[in-house]
């Protein structure tokens, strides 16, 4: 397996860079029906969705570029053929002029509409990886707003070392677990494809996963990207849970549920609930007992 881990400015490995992240980044949750919510709390159990069920269409979006756009004649099949070699080494030479007549096709499918082949590399995008969005600010209004369920719902604490522990032991096994800060900017990143529709660049690959619109840039994400992991749970751990903050909305069975599931769970988490300010336009923590 290859490793996507890229080299300027990553934070991956992440027990060698964690002065680079916060100690601790969070979940905003609501108290849902299934209680995916309580099991997070409780048990460290990190659910790692495809972006294809995100709210933002933009999610692991990106345009299309291929180097041969501009190519014709003998220099685009000389091109196609030595990029068949590279890829099918121990290909027939039959075998390989398939592929360069098949790269010809494709290439002018691809001038003349891109929409078929973007969509077929950004499926390929959505069933290869799985992501868990977490902020490094537990205090901001918008996210409470937005995914803490008006703040009837919760935020929790991980530890970025835990993940840091898990992604070390997973390495082992090649299971590739990143964490990577979201880069914010206004302009979609352009993915350079191949001849086989494979992406040229793992690099590429890995950006388009945590670039988004310079408007999300309010949300100070980080983004936990599983390869080959998703729409499925992660257990890391009752231990990978620091806070536990519970909203100031939350209603009182919510709340004595969640209580009792981190008492059950022995969680050494420290419970808080958020309070709001009467003179200014943030909010605060005070602590909470568990009993």
């Amino acid at each position: 397996m290859k490793c996507l881990f890229s080299k300027n400015g990553d934070i991956n490995p992440i027990d060698e860079h964690l002065n680079k992240v916060p100690t601790i980044l969070y979940k905003y949750r609501s108290f849902d029906p299934c209680g995916y919510s309580l099991k997070l709390a409780s048990k460290g159990e990190v659910f790692f969705a495809s972006a294809k069920d995100f709210n933002d269409p933009f999610d692991n979006y990106f345009i299309p570029k291929s180097e041969l756009e501009n190519l014709d004649g003998d220099s685009l099949d000389y091109i196609l053929r030595k990029k068949a070699k590279q890829f099918y080494k121990d290909a027939s030479d039959n075998f390989i002029e398939k592929m360069v007549e098949k790269g010809k096709r494709r290439l002018k499918e691809f001038q003349i509409n891109k929409r078929p082949i973007m969509k077929q590399l950004l499926n390929k995008q959505y069933s290869s990886f799985g992501i868990c969005s977490l902020s490094a600010n537990p205090k901001s209004l918008p996210m409470w707003a937005y995914y803490g369920d008006s703040h009837k719902g919760l935020c929790i604490g991980i530890k970025t070392s835990t993940i840091a522990q898990h992604q070390r032991y997973l390495i082992k096994s090649n299971i590739l677990l990143m964490l990577h800060k979201v880069f914010y900017t206004k302009k979609i990143p352009i993915v350079h494809f191949g001849i086989n529709t494979n992406f040229d660049n793992d690099k590429e690959i890995l950006k388009t996963l945590y670039t988004k619109s310079i408007n999300w840039k309010h949300e100070e994400e980080y983004r936990l990207i599983f390869e080959k992991y998703f729409s499925k749970s992660y257990l890391f751990g009752t231990d990978a849970i620091a806070e536990v903050i519970i909203g100031n909305r939350a209603n009182k069975k919510n709340i004595i549920s969640l209580l009792k599931e981190l008492k059950e769970s022995n969680s050494n988490a420290v419970v808080k609930r958020e309070i709001c300010s009467e003179s200014e336009y943030k909010i605060d923590f005070k602590i909470m007992k568990i009993d």
